[in-house]
């Protein structure tokens, strides 16, 4: 009987540690299953900033390429007035100069 009685103390014995050692080890996966989440969702975060910071990014060098765009049609509009400036005052200057050509040849005539 006591023979008996210690084969059931030890299977209890043992029943007790693989039941010790299987919620240990759901214990240590839950553990681990909380830091494997942790870490995606910091990484997510991670990710998340990058692309914003990205996102800012583009967007200040789209805006920095439109007003350079603009800053250069600016300076074609000036450059084309000026342009169209000189050609008047040589317009000017040769009607002038027909005028007084003009002129002289009434005179003399």
């Amino acid at each position: 009987m006591s023979v008996a009685g210690e084969s059931i103390t030890f299977q209890e014995e043992f029943q007790r540690f693989l039941a010790t050692a299987y919620n240990n080890k759901g214990a240590v996966d839950l553990e681990e299953r909380r830091r494997k989440n942790a870490d995606r969702q910091r990484k997510r975060r991670q990710d998340e900033e990058y692309r914003e910071t990205e996102r800012a990014r583009n967007a200040m060098r789209q805006r920095k390429l439109r007003m350079n765009e603009t800053y250069r049609q600016l300076e074609r509009m000036r450059n084309n007035q000026r342009r169209a400036l000189r050609k008047l005052h040589c317009a000017r200057a040769t009607l002038s100069h027909i005028q007084v050509g003009f002129v002289v040849q009434q005179r003399l005539i």
